[in-house]
Parts: structure tokens; C-alpha cells; sequence
């Protein structure tokens, strides 16, 4: 079956950025319907019945559909970085040998919230420099949808480093003229 919707804004000339709300589709079980579940060899409801105790169990299927709207090209675009935590990897198991090794792999997180009005999915790197500002590696967190007011964490695995000082250089690119960055020194 199809089922064909529209979604209309408001001629509010206040509206900005973007909104978003959930459409949820569920069957609505008419009194035919009604009858039939109280038999049990409905497939949509089982009974339990003793002669003090009687339980009715029907299965109702519901979906959610999200809605995005765009007002135009509309809001403010602004992420801020609320934390950011570097941690070890747990070890990884070598299972030929059955030893546990450590490879020295660190892991990058960050938390980003979306502080404007409109819905940003930035990629997100982080480019680090040794002491010499020499170029030590790139490592990339993902690509995220967030909505305006909610936040999300990117975890980026660095590979290969030695334990030193390294400026960070993240950047979280938008992939259209909005594009942000953070500095800041990494002690591994």
C-alpha cells in the first residue's frame, strides 16, 4: 500500500533553520477486528483464561516516519565542541598466540553540539603535528547528522603515534562554506 503526505509550513515569517517532527503510522483496530482478538487462533492476540484470571495480549504494529523541513536556506549554522577526552584502547586479543597485546592505540573523543538553528552534518578530523610541526597523522570521526540543540561524539582511533606532545588541529567541515575548527595539545 501507498500513502502519500504533505508536509506544509506555516506563511510564518518567523520561522527559521530547521524542524523536524515524527509521524507515526498504526493500525486501528475496528470492532470486527475487536471481536477476532479475543479468540486464540487470532494471529494477532493470544488469551490466557482461568477462572479467576484472564489476560489479553494483542500485537500492534506502529511506525515512525521523521520529517525534516528546511525553512529555505534559513538559520544560523554553529557547532561548539563541549568536551573532549583522550583515552587508551582496551587490548585486543591475538588470537593465534591467545596473548592479550596493547598496540598503543589511543582514541580521540569528542562531544559537538549543534548550538545553531539549522541541521548540520559535518565531517569531522583531526589533523595532528609533532613538536617540530611535523605532520603526524590525519584520523577522520565520521559524518553525523545533528539537530539543532542536540549533540553528538566522534571517536577518532590514532594510530601509529609515539608517546609525545602533538598539536591538534580538529575540523569539522560541513561540506559547504561552513566549516569550524579547534586547537589544541595532545599528550600521549
Amino acid at each position: 500500500d501507498r500513502v502519500n503526505c504533505v508536509l506544509k509550513v506555516p506563511p510564518d515569517n518567523s520561522l527559521t533553520g530547521t524542524y523536524w517532527s515524527m509521524l507515526m503510522i498504526e493500525e486501528i483496530i475496528g470492532d470486527d477486528e475487536a471481536n477476532q482478538a479475543t479468540n486464540p487462533d487470532s494471529r494477532t492476540a493470544q488469551t490466557t483464561q482461568s477462572p479467576d484470571f484472564k489476560i489479553n495480549i494483542q500485537q500492534v504494529m506502529r511506525y515512525g516516519i521523521q520529517l525534516v523541513s528546511n525553512i529555505g536556506d534559513s538559520g544560523i549554522r554553529n557547532i561548539k565542541i563541549l568536551d573532549r577526552k583522550l583515552f587508551l584502547a582496551p587490548p585486543k586479543g591475538d588470537k593465534e598466540n591467545n596473548k592479550e597485546k596493547r598496540e598503543g592505540e589511543y582514541i580521540l573523543q569528542l562531544d559537538a553540539k549543534n548550538t545553531g538553528e539549522r541541521l548540520l552534518r559535518p565531517l569531522v578530523w583531526v589533523e595532528l603535528y609533532d613538536q617540530q610541526g611535523s605532520f603526524a597523522g590525519k584520523y577522520e570521526g565520521g559524518k553525523f547528522i545533528i539537530y539543532p540543540g542536540n549533540s553528538v561524539r566522534y571517536k577518532m582511533n590514532l594510530k601509529n603515534l609515539l608517546p609525545q606532545e602533538y598539536k591538534a588541529l580538529v575540523v569539522l567541515d560541513n561540506g559547504d562554506e561552513n566549516i569550524w575548527g579547534n586547537q589544541f595539545t595532545l599528550n600521549l
